[in-house]
């Protein structure tokens, strides 16, 4: 018997978000990312070692951390190996440290001095002023730094300056708009912040806007013109003065079947990533379609005004914004990922298919994880294995993993992998990281955010 579309749409949705399907999680995720040298192969291989037995090696090329992979798993006798070291660019071990480090002020000494080694300058200031936020008499972070850079730092940072913490916070809950704009450039010039008086006034405004879980709210800006609804998760501690990673989620589902409607919602797509975002420090918004599929001409649009209004309500770190979807999502992150990778830090298309602007993405740096059920019935995993295939002779920056016996749905093990490599990827702007966090709040307000938003 044929399945009409809606049919189909429909168990695509089912599988998505059945509790049933997904596997629990590898135990002893092997640290990803290795440089092999192997006998009779002329370079080195860059990948993952998924098992190892006293004889033998076990090595994904596609870099997957789930030792349950078998597409395209390769094994090697122990004696052909030559050598083995972490492929981890330096950039991203550092992000992966820094977490780890957290507010132990030697370690993040310890981490300054590894950065200093490996000529991250960058990095190596960030360790420092985090060392410095931890404890701002530690000696060797202040002999690192020198006296006046220190000194600088240690007064215009609020969380280590007790007076301008107060300041900043009395500041933002007074209710005086006159006050406040009256007061705002003298804060910034008693304490030398780095920025202007807008910043302060989109703090404000975004202290105003509610945090948790909040479904089908409209959009405001150009709202007029696009109908469109989205569901919006802010952290209960989100911080207006300080940026935070925005993630862009886009639904499953497809067309109704007079192709009018749309079946999924930003709603259901919530449900696949909440229990990470709950874990992490992350912004995470995930509209509807106004029409399926994703690539439809009215979506773009909607796409580019809602990550707009975000960025103009939420202080979002504008190197830290990363773009996924399953399923008709997963083709729509294929559609909007190279579109726009010079937007995204990362992207994940997921059980979907595309493969579309894979060199976009290679000369922009942009990472793609990828991922696909070996026997999902619904889209078949063959355009995701020819992308990953491609990826891999191409030199992009990916990841690919595929389960067995995972079907259609998405497994938690698949998004809890794919923000942990998404921890630790930043924008990269003409090959170069963009190291420190960007907030939005930073440029001047446009147009657009002066009329449905009002003057700041």
């Amino acid at each position: 018997m044929l399945l009409t579309l809606r049919t189909l749409c429909a168990i695509a949705l089912a599988a998505a978000t059945s509790r049933a399907l997904p596997p629990a999680p590898i135990a002893g995720v092997p640290t990803p990312q290795e440089l092999v040298s192997v006998k009779g192969v002329r370079q080195p291989l860059l990948g993952t070692i998924t098992g190892e037995t006293e004889r033998e090696l076990v090595f994904n090329p596609y870099r997957s951390t789930h030792a349950v992979m078998v597409y395209g798993i390769m094994r090697y006798p122990k004696t052909r190996v030559r050598s083995r070291r972490s492929g981890i660019p330096a950039h991203e071990e550092f992000h992966m440290s820094l977490i780890q480090a957290e507010d132990d002020a030697d370690k993040l000494c310890g981490l300054a001095a590894w950065c200093k080694k490996r000529r991250l300058k960058q990095e190596r200031l960030l360790a420092l002023e985090a060392a410095l936020r931890a404890n701002p008499e530690h000696g060797a972070a202040l002999k690192a730094m020198t006296k006046t850079r220190s000194t600088a730092f240690l007064h215009s940072d609020r969380l280590s300056n007790e007076d301008l913490n107060e300041a900043l916070s009395n500041w933002l809950a007074n209710e005086d708009a006159d006050a406040r704009a009256r007061s705002a450039k003298a804060l910034i010039k008693t304490y030398k912040l780095p920025y202007k008086s807008w910043y302060l006034a989109r703090a404000f405004r975004s202290s105003q806007q509610p945090t948790g879980k909040i479904h089908d709210r409209k959009l405001t800006l150009q709202g007029d013109k696009i109908a469109g609804v989205y569901t919006l998760y802010v952290p209960g501690d989100y911080d207006p003065l300080k940026p935070t990673a925005l993630f862009v989620g886009l639904h499953g589902g497809g067309p109704t079947d007079d192709g009018k409607g749309v079946l999924g919602n930003g709603r259901q797509a919530f449900g696949l990533y909440s229990s990470q975002l709950r874990k992490r420090n992350y912004i995470a918004v995930f509209p509807t379609a106004l029409r399926a599929p994703w690539r439809s001409g009215v979506n773009d649009p909607w796409i580019r005004a809602l990550v707009a209004e975000i960025q103009a309500l939420y202080n979002i770190d504008l190197n830290r914004v990363y773009l996924a979807g399953h399923s008709m999502g997963g083709y729509g992150t294929w559609h909007f990922g190279p579109k726009y990778c010079d937007r995204w830090a990362a992207i994940a298309p997921m059980s979907g298919g595309g493969s579309n602007g894979i060199k976009q993405l290679r000369d922009t740096s942009t990472f793609v994880y990828l991922y696909h059920g070996a026997d999902d019935r619904v889209v078949g995993c063959r355009n995701s294995r020819a992308a990953a295939k491609q990826m891999l002779s191409g030199g992009n920056d990916f990841i690919y993993t595929e389960l067995p016996d995972s079907g259609h749905g998405l497994p938690g093990s698949i998004v809890e992998e794919m923000f942990t490599f998404f921890e630790r990827k930043r924008l990269l702007i003409k090959k170069r990281v963009q190291v420190r966090p960007r907030s939005s709040f930073l440029d001047k307000p446009g147009k657009d955010e002066i009329q449905y938003f009002g003057k700041l």
